[in-house]
């Protein structure tokens, strides 16, 4: 089967931000096959490679870029988004394609009574995503429900990475031995999620999704936490609050601003652009390291990079 493979396809189409310029081409990978057709594509089409499922946390810079964007958007056989392998009396063992939605996953497992990605209720993007960035909130944490992952690397083909060849951190996933400066595409990932009661499990999900919609704004261009919070998860150091304190909740840049809900979630008002943006978080750090000492480390990733 060839490749899908679009010529000049549009950043600002392509992530929640709604900023960005044009790629070179964008190569969409339906099914695990198109895997072993990327290297050759991507020699022909020259420019630099850059994994991009729903860019949901994607600033992507404006100007004509020398990318050419990989869209996982993997399913498993039969287009399934999901199957189950294993049954235990206390856990399941699922298999999950990187184009599966996230919403819908953590929406069923709850109605079937797995824990582990409850809390992600109301984070937007794929599956592949979720994984690739360590996505977590209110204590759920892709990386720590992952059991086996499928992963692209170049040259090297299609993998399956077992136990112990990958580490995860905060906001992050890294194939151990592995130059972090080289792409990689997840194509699937095993979790092993616990059994428990559906009903409490979904309650669960529910109270994440309420604090969600009562404290971020979940419809607005967005795309998510700007900022890490300084130390990780249970340092007691918020961005939020350090965003907050230092004026910047409300705070508005041209067509660029940080939420009046969460002043840690930068949001195009409509009329925005990428400069304003990287303006508006450069302004964001400089004050909060003045007023604190603390430096806010970017947890939207810049597209490019450099």
């Amino acid at each position: 089967m060839s490749l899908d493979i679009l010529p000049g396809p549009l950043l600002s189409e392509r992530t929640t931000l709604r900023l960005g310029g044009k790629a070179l081409a964008e190569v969409v990978l339906a099914e695990e096959a198109d895997l072993h057709e990327l290297d050759s594509a991507l020699s022909k089409l020259g420019g630099r490679p850059f994994v991009l499922g729903k860019g949901s946390n994607i600033l992507a810079l404006d100007g004509d870029h020398d990318l050419v964007l990989i869209r996982p958007q993997v399913l498993l056989e039969g287009e399934k988004p999901w199957q189950l392998l294993r049954e235990e009396a206390d856990h399941v063992l699922v298999r999950v394609g990187a184009g599966a939605k996230l919403p819908g996953l953590v929406r069923e497992f709850a109605a079937k009574g797995w824990a582990g990605l409850q809390g992600m209720a109301g984070i937007p993007g794929l599956f592949g995503g979720a994984v690739a960035m360590n996505a977590g909130s209110f204590g759920s944490e892709t990386g720590r429900c992952l059991f086996r992952v499928q992963v692209f690397c170049p040259g090297q083909g299609v993998q399956w990475l077992e136990p112990g060849q990958w580490e995860t951190g905060y906001r992050h996933f890294r194939i151990k031995h592995r130059d972090e400066s080289l792409y990689f595409v997840v194509a699937a990932a095993e979790l092993k999620l616990d059994k428990g009661i559906p009903e409490e499990i979904t309650a669960a999900m529910l109270e994440a999704m309420d604090k969600k919609k009562a404290t971020q704004p979940i419809q607005a261009w967005s795309a998510g936490s700007a900022f890490k919070n300084p130390g990780g998860p249970g340092s007691g150091v918020s961005a939020g609050k350090l965003l907050d304190d230092a004026g910047f909740r409300g705070f508005t840049l041209g067509g660029m601003a940080f939420s009046e809900k969460h002043a840690n979630f930068l949001v195009n008002t409509g009329k925005g652009t990428a400069s304003e943006a990287i303006n508006l978080i450069a302004m964001a750090q400089d004050k909060v390291k003045d007023m604190s000492g603390h430096e806010l480390e970017l947890e939207v990733r810049i597209c490019p990079c450099n």
